[in-house]
């Protein structure tokens, strides 16, 4: 079985190393390792752990370590790691057809590979497959392959996933136990030394389920020419007498062949999803084992396992609460670790005291509570609970504990408003959340003192001047209403002649009167301004210190104008008028036969335009009460004119003749002649 096992695989190197180079003496192949007893025989799968190596140093030929064994109508199988001599490209995904890929492999790296060769197959060729360059792991870890048959397919894995299949025509190994084997193939003699490899748990399938070897024997043998006197130098042993644990690889003493390298004893099955499954195994027979496991183990953050006890099966076995426990071998014992799953329940709050934070079991209730649901943090503020982060208002929600839960209060922080009036009642007061807006009101912001006098809120405290005004509440508000003796004081609007007028509205400080109004005592006032035929006209008459009611007459500039056009003789002019007043109130007119027309009470005094007479404009432009009479030139002047120049003329002749005579004389005087 083994030879033929040893045969393909040297074919394997032979073959499917496309680069390395042809050696005529490499036709040797040394086996050593461990096979099953009769107890394995007639199995439907196998499987080995095989620690990877690696790299390791090849001068020629290559390293393998699998599991194989022969099937019940000559057909062969096996899986495992092989480490090659040379870096290239290798033939991969054999089958009796050819082979359909290859596989790039670095030499001294492991590699997974799987065999196989029909019933009554008598080639050489490479049937299988090759795994990725490095594809058996990382160094110093051990790796599962097997392979098992449904019908009379079988499957090869490795790490329980599947990397090949193959009809092999039976789905049993018949007389065949399987074996785990170490091997120096295609060696041109056996001075190459081995890395020592560790194997465990050297298992075969019957029935649907895996089983440990009950014993196991060595295994020396040799491949296809191997000459028997080079001697196999390879060695195997059982590792620290733990059974279904030994050791391939120079330097070991090389046993003699099918001698006894383990008896299962009685088997220790430890099956926990935490802690300590690794003591499973076989062990002596009456020997003393301390079974350990942690209280908690913490599965994910908020989430843990907590030990609940043992259940043991067999003779000697343990069942109870004690996570440490004492187990004798005196059969084989099942312990099962019973584990209850738990969640975190955290539980806060920014304000007040909470109860409920802890571990809880899936799928119990936890409660929790809140002590208070308002937390005064200071003068006029507070802390307000609103909800659980769940959406509950209570102060005691119920959660179901089937994941890692985070419960926390939501607060508002609320300021006091209070709003104190000495007359009536002041609406308003009251908790606020920060940031809202309270509106706070005075139901009696006048209170009658008597004919003409009353009480009136003047303004609060915090300089605010409305009876109703909304304040935003971001921090304690303490209001206090101040009341003030007011006085109603009449007034009336004259002309700036002293002539009562009728506005239609008056300007107070900023305030619209239509006639009366209320004003504080002792305060000072000023009439800004009148409407007064659609004109905003200023005015700024002062009142002050009003201590009783009264009435107040106060000036406004409205003045009455005249127009008027005269001729350079000061004869009265007829004519047409187009004036613009402060309203914007456009007028055209003519003057009547006194050449003039008045205005009364007109705004500011204020008259803009011109007059007309026959062609000739003259500007007009008044204020404050000022006449406008603008001179023309008129046909009766321009008749005169003329005899008014030459009367001028004569008479300026007459008056230098009569002074120039009165010049001769005087000169004659003073001459005496």
């Amino acid at each position: 079985m083994s030879g033929y096992s040893v045969q393909r695989l040297l074919m394997l190197f032979l073959i499917a190393v496309a680069v390395a180079p042809a050696v005529s003496s490499a036709q040797y192949w040394f086996q050593t390792g461990a096979q099953g007893d009769s107890s394995t025989e007639f199995n439907t799968g196998a499987s080995i752990q095989i620690q990877t190596i690696a790299p390791q140093q090849i001068g020629t030929g290559s390293f393998g370590y699998w599991v194989g064994e022969t099937l019940s109508n000559g057909a062969f199988i096996q899986v495992g790691y092989e480490v090659p001599n040379a870096t290239g490209d290798f033939a991969s995904n054999c089958t009796l057809s050819g082979c359909t890929g290859q596989t790039y492999l670095t030499a001294g790296h492991a590699s997974w590979f799987w065999e196989y060769f029909p019933a009554n197959y008598y080639g050489e060729s490479f049937l299988g497959e090759l795994g990725p360059d490095g594809s058996a792991g990382q160094n110093g870890t051990y790796n599962t392959y097997s392979f098992d048959s449904s019908g009379n397919v079988w499957y090869i894995y490795m790490n329980g996933q599947q990397i090949g299949s193959v009809d092999l025509g039976t789905d049993n190994s018949g007389p065949n136990p399987p074996a785990a084997i170490a091997e120096y193939a295609d060696a041109p003699d056996a001075s190459q030394s081995m890395p020592d490899v560790p194997f465990k748990d050297l298992m075969f399938q019957q029935n649907g389920k895996f089983l440990q070897v009950v014993r196991g024997y060595t295994y020396i043998g040799y491949g296809k020419g191997s000459s028997r006197f080079l001697g196999n130098p390879y060695g195997v042993e059982e590792i620290n007498n733990k059974q279904n644990n030994f050791m391939v690889g120079s330097g070991i003493p090389v046993p003699s062949n099918y001698a006894l390298l383990w008896s299962l004893g009685y088997k220790l099955n430890v099956v926990t999803a935490y802690g300590t499954a690794g003591q499973s195994g076989n062990y002596s027979a009456y020997s003393t084992l301390q079974l350990y496991e942690p209280a908690a183990v913490n599965v994910s953050s908020g989430e843990r396992e907590v030990f609940l006890g043992w259940a043991g099966a067999g003779t000697g076995a343990y069942t109870g609460p004690n996570p440490d426990a004492t187990v004798n071998m005196d059969g084989n014992i099942t312990e099962t670790a019973m584990w209850g799953l738990q969640y975190y329940v955290n539980a806060s709050t920014s304000y007040g005291l909470i109860s409920g934070s802890g571990w809880y079991n899936a799928s119990s209730t936890a409660r929790v509570t809140l002590d208070a649901n308002r937390i005064t943090v200071g003068m006029g503020k507070r802390a307000s609970f609103v909800r659980w982060s769940n959406g509950e208002t209570g102060m005691n929600t119920s959660v179901a504990v089937d994941s890692p839960i985070n419960i926390s209060t939501e607060w508002v922080i609320q300021y006091l408003v209070n709003a104190e009036t000495p007359y009536g009642n002041a609406t308003g007061s009251g908790w606020y959340d920060n940031g809202s807006v309270a509106k706070v009101s005075l139901m009696d912001p006048y209170v009658s003192a008597g004919r003409g006098s009353r009480m009136a809120f003047y303004d609060w405290n915090n300089g605010s001047n409305e009876s109703t005004f909304s304040v935003k509440v971001d921090a304690p508000v303490f209001l206090t209403a101040e009341y003030l003796q007011q006085y109603l004081v009449t007034l009336n609007a004259e002309d700036a002649y002293g002539n009562p007028i009728s506005v239609s509205a008056i300007n107070v400080s900023g305030t619209t009167s239509y006639g009366s109004t209320y004003m504080f005592a002792n305060r000072t006032y000023t009439v800004d301004g009148v409407d007064y035929k659609g004109v905003n006209i200023s005015v700024g008459y002062v009142i002050r210190n009003v201590s009783y009611p009264k009435t107040v007459s106060f000036a406004v500039p409205v003045y009455n104008v005249t127009i008027g056009a005269r001729s350079y003789f000061g004869f009265p002019v007829v004519a047409s008028v187009n004036a613009t007043f402060a309203n914007g109130t456009m007028v055209n007119t003519t003057l009547g036969p006194s050449g003039a027309i008045k205005f009364v009470d007109v705004p500011y005094g204020y008259v803009e335009g011109y007059e007309d007479y026959f062609g000739q404009r003259q500007s007009i432009d008044t204020s404050e009460g000022g006449n406008s009479i603008v001179t023309f030139l008129t046909p009766g002047a321009v008749a005169v004119i003329p005899a008014v120049i030459l009367t001028i003329v004569v008479l300026e002749r007459y008056y230098f003749s009569r002074k120039r005579a009165q010049m001769r004389k005087a000169a004659r005087r003073r001459t005496g002649r």
